[in-house]
């Protein structure tokens, strides 16, 4: 709850910093927020009263973990993205709009009520619309914020009506309400079930599950990089944990119903995700592929529905968003210096940018599950837990995804060292700050995976 509330107030600031003219110092002013901010969380650890407001919200060990991966990766993705406020004129209303779309994100994995489930979602949804949106001069960037608006506001329909329907057979938007039913009401009504349904739908679009990933290459492509980035990251691990939270609490009696559906969405997603990231000649395109394929991954964690999956999500969502961070960080500097994002501007990128090269190929690495690195155990202990209750025909699939992805993952680190270019991209502070903590990160959660899984 320390955290909402404070970075709330970092929201209402930004907006107050053109009438009281602090703009310049609001870039320093957000970090040093997120930061405390990040402190304050972790205080709510083995909370003795972790929910507020008549339990809509509640802050147990699994929200202030999730809590914590948000709020670092929001804190790395500002060292990539000051260019992004660069624009004196927008500086506070993007600043608004990023915390508050962080606020969203922080309701959705604290919810204990749907009614701030969905809350939390339009928050966030809102936000990004408009930051989708946000360079007006580009065509590319103006149909990626109205592609994003029109499906999402179509999938979030889908998602209200599953909590109408599951509210006019329980009676209850509190998710342990909903539980208790079930276990009460083995033979659920109709309406219930289809409830669960039309909600795996609204947030499998979310996360960008197959078949609704449609909308994924087309906005990631779009939008400026800084906000693919976070949609990349802090969105889809807002909406995975929400995911996970729902179906693992209020609907695991009646995994019977929908597992078989997950399972196959997962199947398809892995699959398709990876394949189709080969034929991207444009790397914000297989990156966004990329992250199709690793909403396929975490969806083993839902079906795992036990507490090593409940960890491995937070671990493995960690993970993802700093090497994903690192990935468009380098992305963002050569189209900067390039003009554009394929695969050629890669080529001979290691000779003079070594920084650039390392992190590049950490990330990659990283994302392809390449030991030791944190990727790996990532996808190790997801699939550990799915194999505890599950056969391993999944397991399986993802496996071979994952050696699929090492060829889309692996180009563009030949490309890096095949060529040797003369060409010197600068970098700003930050930027080398970001991609250094990345790297070490990176390293250090795969050499110690304990120093987020041994806390539990």
């Amino acid at each position: 709850m320390k955290a909402l509330i404070i970075i709330s107030c970092l929201g209402f600031l930004a907006l107050l910093a053109e009438i009281l003219n602090f703009k310049k110092h609001l870039y320093t002013l957000t970090l040093l927020g997120l930061t405390v901010a990040l402190g304050a969380s972790f205080t709510e650890w083995n909370s003795a009263m972790p929910s507020y407001l008549n339990h809509m919200v509640l802050f147990d060990n699994y929200s202030v973990a999730f809590i914590g991966v948000l709020i670092i990766t929001a804190i790395l993705w500002f060292l990539m993205a000051p260019s992004f406020f660069k624009d004196d004129t927008h500086t506070a209303d993007k600043s608004a709009l990023v915390l508050f779309a962080l606020v969203g994100a922080i309701c959705m994995v604290s919810y204990h009520n749907m009614t701030m489930l969905f809350i939390g979602i339009e928050i966030l949804s809102i936000c990004m619309y408009v930051l989708a949106g946000s360079n007006k001069k580009d065509l590319a960037s103006n149909e990626s914020a109205m592609k994003y608006f029109l499906m999402g506001a179509f999938a979030t329909g889908f998602l209200l009506m599953g909590i109408a329907f599951i509210y006019g057979a329980t009676a209850s938007f509190d998710i342990f309400q909903i539980k208790l039913y079930l276990q009460n009401n083995p033979a659920a009504s109709p309406l219930f079930y289809t409830g669960i349904m039309l909600m795996l739908i609204g947030l499998a679009f979310k996360i960008s599950a197959a078949p609704f990933h449609f909308w994924a290459p087309d906005v990631y492509d779009g939008a400026p990089i800084q906000v693919t980035s976070f949609m990349a990251t802090i969105v889809k691990t807002a909406a995975i944990a929400a995911f996970f939270k729902l179906f693992s609490t209020s609907f695991a009696a009646a995994s019977d119903t929908w597992s078989t559906t997950l399972m196959w969405l997962t199947a398809i997603t892995i699959l398709v995700g990876n394949i189709t990231a080969v034929f991207q000649n444009d790397i914000k395109r297989m990156l966004a592929y990329s992250g199709v394929s690793h909403a396929g991954y975490l969806m083993l964690a839902i079906l795992a529905m036990n507490e090593l999956g409940a960890h491995s999500l937070v671990y493995y969502t960690l993970a993802y968003s700093i090497a994903t961070i690192a990935a468009f960080a380098v992305v963002l500097a050569v189209i900067n210096a390039k003009g554009n994002s394929h695969f050629d501007s890669f080529l001979g990128l290691a000779k003079n940018n070594r920084l650039l090269a390392v992190a590049s190929t950490v990330s990659m690495l990283s994302l392809a599950g390449i030991p030791p690195l944190a990727g790996f155990f990532g996808k190790y202990y997801v699939f550990t837990a799915y194999l505890q209750n599950h056969s391993p025909i999944l397991v399986l699939i993802a496996l071979s995804g994952s050696a699929i992805s090492i060829y889309y993952y692996f180009r563009l680190i030949v490309n890096m060292f095949k060529f040797e270019s003369e060409e010197k991209i600068a970098l700003s502070y930050s930027t080398k700050v970001l991609l250094v903590a990345s790297v070490i990160l990176t390293i250090l959660l795969g050499l110690m995976p304990d120093l987020i899984l041994g806390i539990w």
